[in-house]
């Protein structure tokens, strides 16, 4: 912890939501509902944000709105399902904040992304933190989709306020939005960015850096052992994507964000870095069992890898 003299800092629960993310909404949503056309609102969002400031729909039971946040978090399904469904379970989350600071609020949004990129190229802005200074594109209907897309079992009171829409949606119709250009989001880093730094650090270092372009999605496990694919290849043939690159020393970099499906009741530690590396390693090993070559290391970009205080794990040919 670092002093802050002239910053309120207060901490919550991350990858699912505590009491004290309730205590961090609460007074956000206190903050916002002073606001005048005079002042000026700064938001920095992250990923993560969903969890750490998360208040329930007035209209849902706390209770249930809890397990469902800690159920989506081991759904399997991807960030962009579970912040569909998380958008229309928090007050804040889907311009919540904006819609309280009101439309003559001017409102500036600098996030770091952890999430995909949308079907255009750009930054999915609504699904970084849930997007609470974003309008909603998204409602009701893709939430009881999203969840259909697993077998986990969801409250009943969580299932029922989806079905019977009991809160408006705040979309770009709303109220809120009436200004427009009064708030406006700047994405300042995100995944790709962070692989390409990486790789650029790499070839410093003397190595031939080989970017696999996509985005990791999906089961962790699958993703790993797709990782080792291309990796296995490159080490057979000396070739990936038709580029030769026998005799070179080459590092292999991906970007993404999968998913782990853990069972019920788990309480185990680590997340989907740790699974991917031990994945890849069990790869590397099966199909070259003779040969000491593979060394991986995956990690989260915002230095927590689920459960635990670890940002990830590294293999080597040993592990």
């Amino acid at each position: 912890e670092m002093p802050m003299h002239h910053l309120e800092v207060m901490t919550a629960g991350h990858p699912s939501a505590d009491e004290h993310s309730v205590a961090a909404a609460k007074r956000l949503l206190a903050e916002a509902g002073k606001l005048t056309p005079d002042d000026r609102m700064l938001v920095l969002m992250s990923g993560g944000a969903s969890a750490l400031i998360f208040k329930p729909d007035e209209h849902l039971d706390s209770a249930a709105a809890f397990v469902a946040a800690k159920t989506l978090v081991n759904s399997g399904l991807d960030i962009v399902d579970m912040n569909i469904v998380r958008r229309v379970l928090s007050q804040l989350a889907g311009g919540g904040i904006a819609a309280l600071a009101g439309p003559d609020v001017e409102i500036r949004t600098y996030a770091v992304s952890d999430v995909p990129p949308g079907p255009n190229g750009q930054d999915m802005l609504e699904v970084i933190g849930s997007g609470p200074t974003i309008p909603n594109p998204t409602g009701y209907e893709q939430a009881s989709a999203a969840l259909a897309k697993t077998d986990k079992v969801f409250p009943s009171d969580v299932v029922a306020f989806i079905n019977e829409q009991r809160s408006p949606v705040i979309g770009a119709q709303h109220p809120t939005w009436a200004g427009g250009n009064k708030n406006t989001t700047h994405v300042i880093a995100n995944n790709r960015m962070a692989v390409n730094a990486a790789a650029t650090y790499a070839q410093e270092q003397g190595f031939i850096p080989v970017v696999i372009p996509g985005w990791i999605s999906g089961n962790a496990a699958q993703a790993a052992k797709e990782f080792a694919a291309a990796a296995i290849a490159l080490t057979q043939t000396g070739f990936y994507n038709n580029v030769d690159y026998r005799g070179k020393r080459v590092m292999l970099f991906a970007g993404g964000e999968p998913n782990v499906k853990l069972p019920d009741n788990f309480e185990g530690d680590g997340g989907r870095a740790n699974h991917m590396a031990l994945q890849f390693a069990l790869t590397m090993h099966q199909s070259l069992p003779n040969d000491k070559i593979g060394a991986g290391n995956f990690f989260g970009t915002d230095g927590g890898d689920g459960r635990g205080d670890q940002s990830g794990a590294t293999t080597d040919p040993d592990t």
